[in-house]
């Protein structure tokens, strides 16, 4: 927690070493990428840049969604601990291509309210990672936001919306004063948490596979109105329905047109009751929801991690059954063009 309050960044490994270490759940892992990639298409003529943007519910995002020790780092890792979590739908990255610099955070309006500060935002690296096929961020950003932008006022750049790109406004003697890019690489399997504050981007120079699951963790008002930039019962019925997002976590606007629900998509409820919440599936003041939530972040850390390692179980047992369940709904649906029939894979 000290490094990560300096930098603003941290990546933890080996939190997800019981899906990485067990070669029948990775089976199922990279099949499950491959059939979306199988069905994926350009929307509006743009190039996906690399997204795979029809993969918002696999059953590999629901279970991470819903695993408690990540749910136990978001809580840690938020300036403002809130434990009142739900995911908000994304899609995942595929393949590496292009690059891009930007903050994920409407900056005038933090500066004024404080709004969007608190979130941090995840990323679960699925293959290992170059220095050239990365994230990179400016460390410790966070504790000189406001300076820079103070300077980017200045120059008559700034800007008001969701998203800033820093292609025009951060520049040479921003990287002098500030700190330049320098990548985060992350192994297969390791969690990187990084403040909505922090300036970051991707590099786009590598050939190698890069899968990246981005499960956004955004706060829940208590009146259950409110989700991040989002309305609560908007997420909880994208989760019900698997269905995308109209907007995107910090109320940007797609570019592209989001589609409707995957076809072969498989639901995967009733694991846990904090599970379930954090996919908008229950509400926070549930009492069954309150009693896990108390076992993950309480001081008995044997209960925790029994608790945790019963909800792994039985989250891998319910994970294998899905699956069938996709591959049988994904061959009724799309007959001979089903990824599972053309590539004779077997489910």
């Amino acid at each position: 927690m000290a490094r990560f309050l300096v930098d603003g960044n941290i990546v933890v490994s080996g939190v997800f070493d019981w899906i990485f270490d067990d070669p029948e759940l990775m089976e199922m892992v990279n099949a499950e990428f491959e059939m979306y990639c199988h069905h994926l298409r350009e929307q509006n003529g743009q190039s996906n840049l690399g997204w795979c943007r029809n993969m918002w519910h696999s059953l590999v995002q629901q279970v991470m969604r819903q695993d408690p020790m990540f749910y136990a780092l978001n809580v840690a890792a938020r300036p403002d601990s809130n434990w009142r979590l739900v995911s908000f739908p994304y899609y995942v990255k595929y393949k590496q291509s292009g690059s891009f610099k930007h903050i994920d955070l409407n900056i005038p309006e933090f500066l004024e309210s404080g709004r969007g500060g608190n979130t941090v935002q995840t990323a679960i690296s699925i293959d290992d990672e170059t220095e050239d096929g990365c994230t990179v961020i400016v460390r410790g950003f966070h504790l000189r936001l406001r300076e820079w932008w103070e300077e980017v006022k200045d120059r008559g750049k700034a800007t008001r919306g969701p998203v800033h790109d820093l292609k025009d406004i951060y520049l040479k003697e921003d990287e002098r004063k500030y700190g330049k890019f320098v990548p985060v690489v992350c192994k297969q399997g390791d969690v990187r948490l990084t403040l909505s504050l922090i300036a970051h981007g991707s590099r786009g120079e590598s050939l190698n596979q890069r899968r990246v699951v981005h499960p956004w963790f955004v706060d829940v008002d208590p009146e259950h109105e409110r989700a991040g930039n989002g309305l609560w019962e908007e997420l909880s019925a994208a989760h019900r329905d698997l269905s995308p997002m109209e907007v995107g976590p910090v109320g940007e606007n797609h570019k592209f047109k989001v589609g409707g629900r995957f076809a072969a998509g498989i639901e995967m409820r009733g694991i846990s009751a904090l599970g379930d919440a954090l996919v908008g599936a229950r509400r926070w003041d549930s009492s069954a929801v309150l009693m896990e939530r108390d076992l993950v972040l309480g001081t008995e850390d044997g209960k925790a991690w029994e608790y945790i390692e019963r909800v792994r179980a039985r989250m891998r047992e319910e994970w294998k059954e899905c699956f069938e369940r996709m591959v049988q709904a994904e061959c009724c649906e799309y007959g001979e063009n089903a990824y599972f029939k053309q590539f004779n894979v077997d489910g």
